[in-house]
């Protein structure tokens, strides 16, 4: 077995196939398609993406919904989907041996959902108990809220799981017009990382999959976002706590800069419980239990958010010790020795991710369905490692206000 050898190619229909040999007993593979909430313009289409996502798990046009439930588990594997703003993906984890089974399952379900009013009913209903759920979750809305505002008239702003009005609207018509606009082979990624050898699997992609209709002329309609007036909002909702999300506008996925706003997002608030702002809040002053730091890096445009929960009363103060910290950043206040600590940090922590094969696996096809060669094992370092101080004082600098947008729930 060539471990870690990797290979990228085409198949005739312009399906792009990435694959990954590593010896492991499971195999995973699936689909990135280049489609999300981005990509619903209307209302009325508002949550499209994400409802397919559900559907295209019930019966299609050659088995019944029961086949396609246990086609995988019977194996031990699992068929797992999600949306997000800018791709859905569809894959699936199984002991090794399955390939040709899981191939040919995804293929079926991305071409011949029939998306049969009935099921569309009983899906509709589930969906719409997860959007209560966010709603009733103020940490998770007032992302969606944020959003809105920060985005407003660009489809980026809505919710990726709809509203109540467009999912009750959703049609086998709708479903299957968004389906074949968006599910064809120029605008997906076939992704493999498992035991097989690369050639095998790219066998049996063109078998199961070269089938699949490809179009020359761009799919999508997306327009980038205009930079908002900052904004400070507070809404209302009588919960006791308050949930507060800062955010600034940053660069886009193909900008060179989003390394260093990955590794300043990591120090400010990353999972490391020793994170700036985690030692401030919490660890100093014992303000809020939670306090996370995201950068969102999409075609056209970026966003970095800074959340934080804490009592009603503490919420400015709360603001005034994050923007003391971005500013100790701005300032190069930062010795070389923190630095260098968060910079090994950073790289350690994409080290321990790689030994998870799920996030591997999707991370190839990811990066090729946004154009990025696939990542080798030293790439991390040689994106972070060279990061200066001026660097990070740039990106800082970008955090701070006029430039800073805020929006509290409580």
């Amino acid at each position: 077995m060539n471990v870690n050898e990797t290979i990228v190619t085409t198949l005739s229909n312009g399906l792009k196939v990435v694959c990954r040999q590593v010896e492991t007993q499971a195999e995973y593979c699936g689909v990135f398609i280049n489609a999300g909430s981005r990509d619903e313009i209307k209302p009325r289409q508002f949550g499209t993406a994400h409802f397919i996502e559900h559907t295209i798990f019930k019966s299609t046009l050659y088995h019944p919904a029961s086949y396609v439930l246990n086609r995988m588990e019977e194996t031990g594997g699992e068929l797992i989907a999600y949306t997000t703003k800018e791709e859905t993906a569809v894959y699936s984890i199984f002991p090794e041996g399955h390939l040709d089974r899981a191939v040919e399952l995804i293929a079926e379900l991305i071409t011949s959902a029939a998306f049969k009013p009935d099921e569309l009913d009983n899906e509709r209903e589930v969906v719409l108990e997860e959007v209560l759920s966010y709603r009733d979750n103020p940490a998770e809305a007032v992302y969606d809220d944020f959003d809105e505002l920060f985005f407003k008239d660009n489809p980026l702003a809505h919710n990726i799981l709809g509203t109540t009005k467009s999912i009750k609207n959703f049609t086998t018509k709708s479903c299957a017009a968004f389906r074949d606009r968006f599910y064809v082979a120029s605008n997906m990624v076939f992704f493999y990382l498992g035991p097989k050898p690369p050639f095998q699997v790219v066998k049996t992609v063109t078998r199961e999959m070269s089938g699949i209709p490809t179009v020359t002329q761009p799919v999508s309609e997306r327009v980038a976002p205009a930079i908002v007036k900052p904004f400070d909002r507070v809404i209302r909702i009588g919960s006791h706590q308050s949930h507060n999300l800062l955010g600034a506008p940053i660069c886009n996925r193909n900008s060179d800069e989003r390394f260093a706003f990955s590794l300043l997002a990591n120090m400010l608030a990353g999972p490391g419980m020793n994170s700036l702002l985690n030692v401030a809040l919490r660890e100093k002053n014992g303000l809020v239990y939670t306090v996370e730091a995201s950068p969102s890096f999409y075609s056209d445009c970026g966003q970095m958010t800074i959340y934080y929960g804490c009592d009603k009363k503490d919420s400015a103060r709360c603001r005034d010790l994050i923007f003391q910290e971005i500013e100790r950043v701005a300032a190069k206040k930062l010795s070389e020795d923190e630095l260098q600590r968060f910079k090994t940090q950073f790289i350690g922590q994409a080290i321990v991710g790689r030994d998870n094969y799920e996030q591997e696996a999707l991370s190839l096809g990811r990066r090729l369905l946004f154009g990025f060669k696939p990542a080798s094992p030293n790439d991390i370092v040689h994106k972070i490692e060279p990061i200066t101080a001026d660097e990070l004082a740039a990106c800082a600098e970008k955090l701070l206000p006029p430039f800073t947008s805020r929006l509290r729930m409580e």
